[in-house]
């Protein structure tokens, strides 16, 4: 089941004033710059394609399941389900965690949107991701810098293996 984005998120884990100070940069000339950067990493790391593969702030997803029965939904903290069936009925769905995911039961094919949002723990971690990414691209926006400054720091890389939820498409 490919997810589809019916309702992008409305926040986000990091606000430009924030990734403004972690850079110090005490002036706003610089501001479309570091939002540039401050949407880059969000949208590297969000969602069903982001390198975590999981939402990060609440938004929602549409996947369709052809038949009746148990289907497991393909992104984690899932807060919310909701089935359409074929005849416009919908049903809340009972959310049950599992080891492949979180699953749902549904008496015939249909269409389910599923709200999912990150923990308050995950997205402290994922605040620090954003603002390690947005500082080095911020300081290192030249071509010619060293390949070993390109790099994500090894904080981040460790912060985004713990989090991530399936390896990036």
């Amino acid at each position: 089941m490919t997810p589809a984005l019916v309702e992008a998120p409305t926040l986000r884990p990091v606000t430009l004033e924030e990734a403004r100070m972690h850079c110090r940069a005490d002036h706003e000339f610089e501001d479309v710059l570091i939002d540039g950067y401050l949407l880059a990493a969000i949208g590297h790391l969000d969602g069903w394609s982001g390198v975590l593969g999981r939402c990060i702030m609440p938004q929602t997803w549409r996947v369709t399941a052809d038949c009746a029965g148990w289907h497991v939904l393909p992104m984690p903290d899932v807060v919310t389900a909701v089935a359409t069936y074929g005849d416009s009925s919908t049903e809340t769905l009972a959310v049950t965690p599992t080891a492949a995911g979180p699953g749902v039961s549904l008496a015939g094919p249909a269409s389910i949107d599923f709200t999912c949002r990150m923990s308050e723990a995950g997205i402290d971690r994922v605040r620090v991701i954003v603002l390690q990414l947005v500082g080095l691209w911020y300081a290192n926006r030249e071509a010619a810098v060293p390949v070993a400054l390109q790099q994500v720091p090894a904080a981040a890389q460790a912060l985004i293996s713990a989090l991530r939820w399936r390896a990036p498409l």
